[in-house]
């Protein structure tokens, strides 16, 4: 495919062709919810002709699913260094806010100015006041929601989300508090990178080479507490997890992935990028399930059925 080749009429077309997708050009770009994931506005197509999404693994050629498709070396060339490129301009993100973040120890501010109110909405969710405290759980009334009809106010419970080896706070999770229909429930820190969340960040007794994984920090805290802190539990900020969140999990030699219902082709998806893993067939979301009375064993069970 030529350069020449990738006008705005191919753009559209194509991507019509291919996925039913209407992108919108923006500058040099092309946007889109991902065919795949269904991340919104988070695939794009760049002016070379190469299309990504920045929630999950898609990507590739416009041209790639016509026979004898072969890439330009030289575009393949510039594509990889454009997003080494862009990776190091996100680990400086990264590490500025950290770094900005861990003295400013905000977190601990979400955490002591709780009200009692604030503690029981954690206590419905199944975490108890041990819990709170141990994870450093918070509530902020103000919490700043960009979306498409522009900017809410609206109050969020916190979770900080911590690197297991330092345990230095990376992001936090926030969970919307009665978000208006449309609004997803849960947030991540804006532009920094979304990270999944440790349930077992110190040494503990859990087995060291052993994980479930599954959607969200709140359903990690209550797994890893009803399991008695036997195994480590990692929260994924989504069921399409980053190329860089799935490295980070290799090193399990034994996973057991427990998306929530209806996210079963994201499960196969993250099976076969951890060959290693089983998929759980859990009947509900996980800590619905404890909430509602699932017994350790009947969890392992699931466990011990998984494929």
């Amino acid at each position: 495919m030529e350069r020449n080749q990738i006008t705005n009429d191919f753009v559209i077309l194509t991507a019509s062709r291919r996925w039913g997708l209407t992108v919108k050009r923006t500058g040099h770009e092309w946007h889109s919810p991902c065919p795949v994931c269904g991340g919104r506005d988070r695939f794009w197509i760049n002016q070379d002709g190469h299309y990504q999404c920045r929630h999950c693994p898609t990507s590739g050629w416009l041209d790639d699913d016509r026979k004898g498709f072969k890439p330009d070396p030289i575009l393949m060339q510039k594509w990889k260094d454009d997003i080494q490129a862009e990776q190091a301009i996100q680990e400086k993100k990264n590490t500025d806010w950290q770094n900005g973040f861990d003295t400013g120890k905000q977190w601990r501010d979400w955490h002591d100015q709780m009200t009692q109110d604030n503690r029981t909405g954690w206590n419905m969710q199944g975490i108890s006041n041990y819990l709170i405290d141990k994870y450093e759980l918070g509530y902020i009334p103000n919490k700043i929601v960009k979306t498409d009809g522009g900017e809410l106010v609206l109050p969020a419970y916190t979770i900080p989300i911590r690197n297991p080896i330092d345990q230095r706070i990376v992001n936090i999770q926030f969970r919307l508090d009665n978000p208006p229909i449309g609004v997803g429930k849960y947030r991540q820190v804006n532009g920094i990178s979304a990270r999944e969340f440790y349930a077992e960040t110190g040494t503990g007794d859990c087995e060291p080479d052993a994980a479930i994984v599954l959607e969200g920090a709140k359903k990690a805290i209550v797994t890893y507490d009803h399991l008695e802190g036997a195994i480590q539990v990692v929260g994924l900020p989504g069921c399409s997890p980053s190329d860089a969140i799935v490295e980070r999990l290799k090193h399990y030699s034994r996973i057991w992935i427990a998306l929530d219902p209806g996210a079963e082709r994201a499960a196969q998806r993250l099976k076969d990028k951890l060959p290693q893993a089983r998929v759980m067939n859990l009947p509900g979301k996980p800590d619905d399930l404890w909430i509602a009375g699932m017994s350790t064993n009947c969890f392992k069970e699931y466990m011990r059925q998984s494929r």
